[in-house]
């Protein structure tokens, strides 16, 4: 499932990044990668504040939704 549809507080980990090579690795540079656990702290209309490897993130909706959560 996309991780825009993870409510504030809750845990996941990475399993996918999806999209354009440019946007797959823009993520990965930015610490999203496949097996690493990210919390949202913040949802406010699809548009999230995550926290991955000890970092706090925003994301804007058309982003987050190339991150695959389980």
């Amino acid at each position: 499932m996309p991780l825009t549809l993870l409510k504030d507080g809750e845990e996941s980990v990475i399993v996918r990044i999806t999209g354009e090579p440019e946007v797959r690795r823009r993520l990965m540079d930015m610490g999203f990668i496949e097996g690493s656990r990210l919390r949202v702290l913040s949802c406010v209309c699809g548009n999230l504040i995550v926290e991955a490897k000890n970092i706090r993130i925003a994301l804007d909706k058309k982003l987050a939704k190339n991150i695959k959560v389980a």
